[in-house]
C-alpha cells in the first residue's frame, strides 16, 4: 500500500482519519465502562485494534473499535457471587463506579477481571488466527444477514438498558445470569422515585444535543461537509470542564469518571487458565465480531470497486484480538458508526487508520489525567445516541415479515430469545432455528 501510495490520497485519508480519533476518545471511552472496565481500556482497544488492522486488513475504510464484552463479565461476577457473596458485594460497587483507581493503580479486583476479558480475548484471537489459515472464513455465510441483524439490536437494547443506571444517577447492583433485563428493568422501575436530579437533567440534555447534531447537521449535511461536527468530542471537553467548575461530584453526587492512568500499559502475555470457564461465550462473540467486520468491509469493496479477501479478514481480526489482549485489551470488531464516517470523509487507504491512532496516542500518553472530572451520564448519553441506528432496524421488520417469512421467523426468535433471556443464548437460537428452518425447506 505504501509503495504504492498517490500523493492525492493524502489529504483525504489526513481528514477522515482526524475525524475517526476524535470521534474514538469519547466512543473508547464510553465503551470501556461499557463493559464494566475502567475506560481507559477502551482507549487502549482503539489504539492497537485500528493500529494491528492498518497493517494487515484489507478494507480501505474500516474503523476498528470496541465490541460487547460485558456478557462474558457477567458469567465470572456471577461465578465469584456463588463462591463469595462478600467479595461479590465489593466487587460490584467497584463496578458500579466504573473505575476503582487508586494514584493510577487498578483496584486487585477489576485487575482481576481485565485478566480474565484479556484471557479469553488472547486465546480466541489465537483461534481465529488459526482459523484463517485453514482457509475458514466463510463460515459467516452461515449466518444469514436477519440473524446478525437481530442480534445485534437485541444487543443494543441490553446496551442501552445498561445505561439507564448511569443516566438516572441509581446505586443498584448489576444483575447478571440468564434474564438479567427484566430484572434490571424492574428494579430501576422500582427505584425510580432515587434518581439523581442533577445526573438525570445532564443526560437528557446531553442526548437532545449530540442527537440533534448527528441527525439534523451532520447526517442531514454529510454530503456539504468535508467533517462531520465533533460533537461527541465537544461534549466529553464541555462536559468535563463543567463537572470540574460547577463541582457536580461535590455538590450534586454526580459520579465521574475518576483517575484515569497515563501512558501505555506494559504488555503481557494473560493467564490462558482464565479462560477456561468463558471460552466459548468468547468464541460467539469473535464470531459475530468477525461476521460484522467482513460485512462491512465487502461493503465498502464493492462501492469502491477494490478486492477483500475472506480469510485475511478473519487472521486481521484474529491478531488484532491477541495483540489488545497484550495491553489489557478485550475482542474488537468493525465499528459501524465510525466507519460509515470515515468513508464518508473521503478514505481512500488504511492509512487513515494510522492518523486515527496517532490522535487517541495523544490522549492516552498525554491527555487521560485531565479526564477525571468527566461524568458517567455524559459518556451514557454517547451510547445511548450512537444506538439509535441499531433501533431503527426495528421498522424494517414489517418489509422484512412480507419479504420472507423464513428471515421473519429467525430475525424475530433471536431477538426475543437475546432480550428477555440473554444475548448468548439469544444467537444460539438463532442458529439452531435457521438450521431447522433449512431442513424443513429441503425437506418440502
Amino acid at each position: 500500500m505504501l509503495r504504492n501510495y498517490k500523493r492525492s490520497n493524502l489529504m483525504p485519508d489526513l481528514i477522515a482519519g482526524s475525524t475517526a480519533g476524535a470521534m474514538m476518545i469519547p466512543q473508547g471511552m464510553a465503551f470501556g465502562a461499557l463493559s464494566t472496565l475502567p475506560p481507559i481500556v477502551g482507549l487502549y482497544i482503539s489504539l492497537f485494534a485500528p493500529l494491528t488492522y492498518f497493517f494487515l486488513g484489507t478494507c480501505h475504510q474500516i474503523s476498528m473499535g470496541n465490541l460487547m464484552m460485558a456478557d462474558v463479565l457477567d458469567l465470572y461476577d456471577a461465578n465469584i457471587k456463588s463462591v463469595n457473596s462478600v467479595l461479590y458485594s465489593v466487587m460490584n460497587s467497584t463496578i458500579s463506579n466504573t473505575t476503582d483507581i487508586d494514584n493510577g493503580i487498578i483496584s486487585d479486583i477489576q485487575t482481576k477481571r481485565i485478566d480474565v476479558a484479556c484471557s479469553v480475548t488472547f486465546i480466541v484471537g489465537m483461534i481465529t488466527i488459526l482459523l484463517s489459515k485453514l482457509g475458514l472464513g466463510f463460515v459467516t455465510c452461515f449466518m444469514s444477514n436477519s440473524l446478525i441483524t437481530s442480534f445485534t439490536v437485541g444487543v443494543s437494547i441490553h446496551v442501552f438498558t445498561s445505561q439507564l443506571k448511569n443516566g438516572l444517577g441509581l446505586k443498584l447492583e448489576r444483575e447478571t445470569g440468564l434474564f438479567k433485563l427484566p430484572k434490571t428493568w424492574y428494579n430501576v422501575c422500582a427505584h425510580l422515585t432515587e434518581a439523581n436530579i442533577a445526573t438525570l437533567i445532564t443526560w437528557i440534555l446531553c442526548i437532545i444535543i449530540i442527537y440533534l447534531v448527528k441527525a439534523q447537521i451532520n447526517d442531514r449535511f454529510k454530503n456539504k461537509m468535508k467533517i462531520p461536527i465533533p460533537i461527541e468530542l465537544i461534549m466529553v471537553i464541555f462536559g468535563t470542564l463543567a463537572s470540574y467548575y460547577i463541582g457536580l461530584n461535590e455538590q450534586y453526587d454526580v459520579k465521574i469518571v475518576k483517575s484515569i492512568p497515563k501512558g501505555i500499559p506494559v504488555p503481557k502475555v494473560p493467564s490462558l487458565t482464565l479462560a477456561t470457564d468463558y471460552l466459548g461465550d468468547g468464541i460467539l462473540i469473535a464470531v459475530v465480531s468477525y461476521a460484522q467486520t467482513v460485512a462491512l468491509a465487502k461493503t465498502f469493496g464493492l462501492m469502491h470497486k477494490y478486492e477483500i479477501n475472506p480469510d485475511q479478514e478473519m487472521f486481521a481480526c484474529g491478531a488484532a484480538n491477541v495483540v489488545c489482549s497484550l495491553f489489557s485489551g478485550y475482542i474488537t470488531a468493525a465499528s459501524v458508526s465510525r466507519s460509515v464516517v470515515v468513508n464518508g470523509a473521503g478514505a481512500k487507504t488504511q492509512f487513515q487508520s494510522l492518523v486515527a491512532c496517532s490522535i487517541v496516542l495523544l490522549v492516552i500518553v498525554v491527555l487521560a489525567p485531565y479526564f477525571f472530572h468527566l461524568p458517567l451520564c455524559v459518556l451514557a448519553a454517547i451510547i445511548c445516541v450512537n444506538l439509535r441506528g441499531m433501533f431503527w432496524k426495528l421498522t424494517q421488520l414489517n418489509p422484512l415479515r412480507r419479504q420472507s417469512k423464513t428471515d421473519f421467523t429467525v430475525w424475530l426468535v433471536t431477538f426475543l430469545v437475546a432480550v428477555f433471556v440473554d444475548v448468548i443464548p439469544g444467537l444460539l437460537a438463532g442458529i439452531a432455528v435457521s438450521f431447522l428452518l433449512i431442513i424443513i425447506i429441503t425437506q418440502q
